[in-house]
């Protein structure tokens, strides 16, 4: 809000003041010093009434527009019902109204300039009532989207954790069932392999046997020396196998067992027919 001085400057007293000094000079001129000198005193008391006459004005004017103002945006604010959404700044601006108004009244100017411009402060920021419900309801339909967007994505991602445990208990199961089969084929397989053995084991001890019962009818009647010295290792360690394939014992490996019975506590291990030391002495067994 903003008035020029010069709008004022024609008044009463800036006129008068201008005629004093026209007298002033004219008198100045005709060499009535003394009468000129109470014309230009008189023109300086009527300018400086004019100053004050002038900046009162200005103050008045300034406050007026500032008061008007202050009431047009109170009354726009009353017919919005901005009392209802902003009651604190309502009753701010209607006090601040009402102090300006009673010091416009009495001619404090700038009071009145500060309370308008503080009721014009309080209700600067306010919204009318239809602004602020179209808003709030623009924010609770964002917000409602916002939720169904937020659900929908739960849902969503529920969905597909579901899927996975869905998948993952299905890869479970499959590669439970496919470690159920492995074992059982193992246990299959190792019990034929067991199987095996035993039957390959039950077959070379019946063949172990033949051959001996055999080897025995062919050695009766055949003379066997009564002791057998063992020489020096050839590669590795003797043992009755090799002792009893030897010719001169009894040509027969299968027979080993005999003699180790008859010779077990001559070696370093009684419990290991697979070590007799060089120059060991053994008994052998007629058969």
């Amino acid at each position: 809000l903003f008035v020029s001085a010069a709008s004022y400057d024609d008044n009463e007293f800036s006129r008068k003041s201008r005629a004093y000094s026209e007298l002033a000079e004219k008198t100045y001129d005709a060499g009535e010093y003394d009468v000129s000198a109470e014309y230009a005193r008189l023109a300086e008391d009527f300018a400086q009434k004019s100053s004050v006459y002038i900046k009162e004005t200005m103050a008045r004017t300034t406050a007026e527009d500032a008061m008007n103002a202050a009431r047009t945006r109170h009354a726009w604010a009353k017919n919005e019902r901005i009392d209802r959404a902003y009651p604190t700044e309502y009753l701010l601006a209607s006090e601040a109204i009402k102090t300006g108004g009673l010091a416009f009244d009495s001619k404090q100017y700038d009071v009145a300039l500060t309370w308008a411009r503080k009721a014009l402060d309080a209700l600067k920021n306010v919204k009318p009532e239809s602004q602020l419900l179209a808003k709030a309801a623009k924010e609770e339909a964002a917000r409602k989207a916002a939720e169904a967007r937020k659900l929908e994505e739960q849902r969503i991602a529920a969905q597909k954790a579901q899927e996975e445990r869905k998948r993952a208990e299905e890869e479970a199961a499959r590669k439970a069932a496919e470690a159920r089969k492995l074992e059982e084929q193992r246990i299959a397989a190792q019990k034929a392999q067991e199987e095996r053995k035993r039957a390959e084991e039950e077959a070379a001890r019946k063949a172990a046997e033949e051959a001996a019962r055999k080897a025995e009818e062919l050695e009766k009647g055949r003379v066997l020396p009564a002791q057998y010295k063992v020489t020096t290792w050839s590669i590795d360690r003797e043992c009755f196998w090799n002792i009893a394939k030897n010719p001169a014992v009894y040509g027969n490996p299968f027979l080993w067992k005999k003699l180790y019975e008859a010779n077990k506590d001559k070696i370093p291990q009684s419990k290991n027919p697979n070590w007799v030391e060089p120059e060991t002495v053994l008994v052998i067994p007629s058969l």
